[in-house]
């Protein structure tokens, strides 16, 4: 199993993250091509006449040094391998008091639903393995 699920998280790893936005505006009660799922084999960044590649995100800018201890590759790496063997991955974005925008992958052992949550899915638990303390955290 190790072994598959490294070829592929390798695999996804290796591909470029791009960020686009629509240039369609949605139309009321009608579907066009801004909203609906495209019909055609081309990804969507490839449409200039439906999305707007852009060259400068926060989202890029975090994702280009997510945190002391990993870079993107190894990032995106665990987050797939995490989706192929538990199918579902944490990450923990935190802003920093200078301004960056750090991601830290969350093992998914690690994570668990708050049960006191009124709302589910909105706030959670991390234990950190072989460790007593606990973190309750919003989505």
């Amino acid at each position: 199993v190790y072994a598959c699920v490294r070829a592929i998280a390798d695999r996804i790893a290796g591909q470029p993250i791009r960020v686009g936005r629509s240039t369609v505006t949605p139309r009321r009660g009608r579907a066009t091509p801004g909203n609906q799922k495209a019909a055609s084999a081309a990804p969507p960044w490839m449409r200039a006449s439906t999305v707007e590649e852009l060259d400068a995100h926060p989202l890029l800018d975090a994702l280009a040094d997510p945190n002391p201890y990993l870079v993107p590759f190894s990032l995106v790496g665990l987050t797939a391998a995490s989706l192929r063997l538990a199918g579902v991955a944490y990450w923990w974005i935190d802003q920093e008091r200078d301004g960056t925008t750090r991601i830290w992958y969350l093992p998914a052992g690690w994570v668990a639903d708050d049960p006191d949550a009124t709302v589910p899915l909105s706030k959670f638990i991390v234990r950190p393995a072989r460790s007593a303390d606990e973190f309750r955290l919003d989505a």
